[in-house]
């Protein structure tokens, strides 16, 4: 069953999500440790709703190869 979180709840855990995606960490992992069914859909719905970001990024880690 799907757990209603506050808006507090909700602010926390998007801020932890944009630190981990800012060290080019797995926010999809992150979600599931937050017991969210869909990590992947909710990272989305994150970024086009709270973020308003208009290109959503994966949410999954940055590979090493490039730097």
């Amino acid at each position: 069953m799907a757990q209603i979180r506050t808006k507090a709840e909700r602010q926390r855990i998007l801020k932890k999500c944009l630190e981990i995606e800012n060290e080019g960490g797995n926010v999809l992992a992150y979600l599931a440790t937050e017991n969210y069914m869909s990590p992947a859909a909710t990272w989305f719905n994150m970024q086009r709703e709270m973020l308003h970001r208009e290109h959503p990024k994966s949410g999954r880690p940055r590979s090493c190869a490039g730097r």
